[in-house]
């Protein structure tokens, strides 16, 4: 963190003295050193804890070398290694050092934060794309993975280096469709002139300018853009033309304006003699179906019933001795057996 005074400095362009700052800078600069030096006397007070804490452990296992006789002191390692226990009890007694304000954290890193320019299709970087993660869902492989954003260019002090809208020669030109479409348009023109730089899907591209989808593909006509699907990301990829390219297009396809108006009531009444003719056969095909029902129906009306012989009683034939029965209807005679 820089100190208070560098701001000032930049500001007026030279080294200044205390005495020189505003009284609001001078402030934090007091308000700075008491702060450092409470720290100091905080910090002088626990080492000096630490000491008196070792000269007491020192004392209760032995002594000062002197009264032992041997001459010799311990060696701090292996001093601190045996009354490891000890330290350690008395170091928690000691109150720790109070929160100072360098350990405040944000929630946000500012310093990694980046200008979105409030575009809902504004490019994201490559360690933000769809999948960079290492975690399941972020690895679930996608149909559009986001380029790297690209950095605009500097708008420079000389007018022949910026770029210039080919409306107002304004140099705040739309970076996105310079990019994507090389068409120099400023902010303004394209947000006042929607009916000329707005921008297309392919679907109304075909419905409303009659394009085919070879034509709208190919780069050299025109360029698009490619996004990802608003519906759905694992669709396939939204491409976005401008309308002044569509229509320049259609309008050399068609001939004019009025080109593309009959064609479009001349497909339209195609459309609707095609409509006709398959109601025409689907209304056909019912009245077929239903024509033969009726032609069955009437046709076993028409059918003969089948004759059932009625035979009276049965008679004996004087000549053969048999009995015979006789249909009352045909007359067809059968010859039966009796059984009395």
């Amino acid at each position: 963190m820089s100190a208070p005074s560098v701001a000032h400095e930049e500001a007026v362009g030279r080294p200044v003295t205390r005495k020189e700052l505003p009284p609001d800078v001078q402030a934090r600069i007091e308000k700075n050193r008491l702060a450092a030096l409470e720290r100091r006397a905080i910090y002088e007070k626990r080492i000096a804890s630490d000491r008196a804490i070792a000269r007491a452990l020192g004392e209760d296992t032995g002594g000062s070398a002197t009264e032992g006789g041997s001459g010799e002191q311990p060696a701090p390692k292996d001093f601190f290694e045996e009354n490891a226990k000890a330290i350690h009890k008395a170091i928690a007694e000691v109150e720790p050092l109070p929160k100072n304000g360098w350990t405040k954290f944000y929630d946000y890193d500012l310093s990694k934060m980046k200008d979105t320019r409030a575009g809902f299709i504004q490019e994201l970087d490559e360690k933000d794309a769809v999948g960079a993660g290492d975690d399941e869902e972020g690895s679930r492989k996608r149909k559009w993975q986001p380029t790297v954003a690209q950095q605009d260019p500097s708008i420079f002090l000389g007018a022949d280096d910026n770029y210039e809208c080919q409306d107002c020669t304004s140099v705040d030109v739309d970076f996105q469709i310079l990019r994507h479409f090389h068409v120099p348009v400023c902010i303004g023109c394209r947000d006042s002139q929607p009916e000329k730089y707005s921008l297309l899907t392919k679907t109304e591209c075909r419905m409303d300018y009659l394009l085919t989808d070879p034509e709208l593909r190919d780069t050299e006509l025109f360029p698009f853009w490619e996004r990802p699907n608003p519906k759905k990301a694992t669709w396939n990829n939204m491409m976005l033309y401008l309308r002044c390219q569509v229509e320049d297009f259609a309008f050399k396809k068609w001939g004019g304006p009025d080109g593309l108006d009959q064609e479009f009531e001349r497909r339209e009444r195609d459309k609707a003699a095609r409509k006709e003719i398959k109601f025409k056969k689907q209304l056909r095909d019912l009245r077929n179906k239903t024509r033969t029902s009726v032609w069955q129906d009437k046709k076993m009306q028409q059918r003969a019933k089948v004759h059932k012989h009625e035979f009276g009683t049965a008679l004996v034939d004087p000549e053969s001795g048999a009995s015979v029965q006789t249909c009352i209807e045909c007359g067809i005679q059968v010859e039966c057996e009796e059984f009395f």
